[in-house]
């Protein structure tokens, strides 16, 4: 992978075969090789990697099938193809591909069956059909497709296994089948599903071997025993999912060699063991986990081969091993 010169895809939201938004906040490769990217404002964008041509779906106030809202911060592929996204407003959208068609599922606090707030962060399909949506205030909901019934999860300051915040920005299962939950401001939690409790890992500032902050963006099972998992300004963690314990990862101002910025939004190891991090402000970085060391790779104004934005908040592999990142104001790279 060469990874000292990449190629930026800006957007220009006047040419209809352009990216028409600048901040892209989530990539999905399908099935049939074709790159989905939500955008920040400019709704679902499709991207032909063959042609470099990219297609957008936006909101349609006419059009009740359209995208519900234009900002899409989660894309998430279930067994059977189908594609759900996350929008900033407008609850979760059920892609047809075939028909180009979007079906709505919002929030309504009319209905006690609907899901918890219309902001929603990340979506998992556990078993087929059943989906975890992690909200922004709403809590977690569980979605059984086939009963059309909501289950919801909140924070309960009176019950310790409650969910510990109802902020959830990231819903991830391990390799194990564990599902663990990343809020913004409880920490880190593992559902047990028979009994529908959590365990939470929160900060303690007394004890260095928990976790480094209690804001979660980003969790990666590296199939060695460890989670790792990338906090809003703590750096990077990798927990010791048997002992519970934690071991950061800090950006030392003084050491080149650290991670490059302490608010870590995605983690993706790649198909050679190539460990990546995107940082809020960091660019990307390369972590080398025998050593602990990292390499960035930043934005630099007077070079067009250089990452085209330090904001790096999503990276995708595609079938054929190009990296892809979605940065935050500066389109999209490879």
């Amino acid at each position: 992978r060469n990874t000292e010169s990449f190629r930026n895809y800006e957007a220009d939201p006047d040419d209809p075969d352009r990216l028409n938004n600048p901040a892209v906040f989530a990539i999905h490769e399908d099935s049939n090789g074709i790159i989905w990217l939500g955008t920040n404002g400019g709704g679902l964008s499709r991207f032909d990697p063959e042609t470099g041509k990219f297609f957008s779906f936006v909101n349609e106030p006419n059009d009740p099938t359209s995208i519900s809202y234009n900002e899409i911060y989660d894309i998430y592929e279930d067994r059977s193809g189908v594609i759900w996204l996350g929008t900033y407003g407008g609850g979760v959208n059920k892609f047809d591909l075939k028909r180009k068609k979007f079906v709505h599922f919002r929030y309504d606090p009319n209905r006690s069956n609907s899901l918890g707030h219309p902001i929603v962060w990340s979506i998992l399909e556990d078993e087929p059909g059943k989906l975890w949506i992690g909200t922004h205030g709403g809590g977690l909901d569980f979605l059984d497709r086939a009963t059309g019934k909501y289950t919801n999860y909140r924070n309960d300051p009176d019950d310790p296994y409650s969910l510990s915040h109802d902020i959830v920005r990231v819903v991830y299962k391990d390799t194990e089948g564990t599902i663990w939950i990343g809020t913004n401001g409880g920490g880190v939690c593992r559902l047990d599903r028979e009994t529908k409790r959590f365990h939470c890992y929160r900060n303690d500032p007394e004890d260095p071997f928990s976790i480094s902050h209690d804001q979660i963006r980003s969790m990666y099972d590296s199939g060695d025993g460890y989670l790792w998992i990338g906090t809003n300004g703590g750096g990077l963690n990798r927990m010791d999912r048997e002992a519970g314990t934690f071991t950061r990862f800090n950006h030392d101002q003084d050491d080149p060699s650290t991670v490059s910025n302490d608010f870590i939004r995605v983690i993706l190891e790649d198909s050679d063991g190539g460990f990546w991090i995107g940082t809020q402000g960091g660019g990307l970085n390369r972590m080398d986990r025998d050593t602990g060391t990292f390499v960035a790779y930043m934005n630099d104004p007077d070079d067009s081969t250089t990452i085209n934005n330090d904001f790096v908040f999503s990276i995708l592999e595609d079938a054929r091993g190009f990296l892809w990142m979605g940065t935050w104001g500066g389109g999209f790279s490879s």
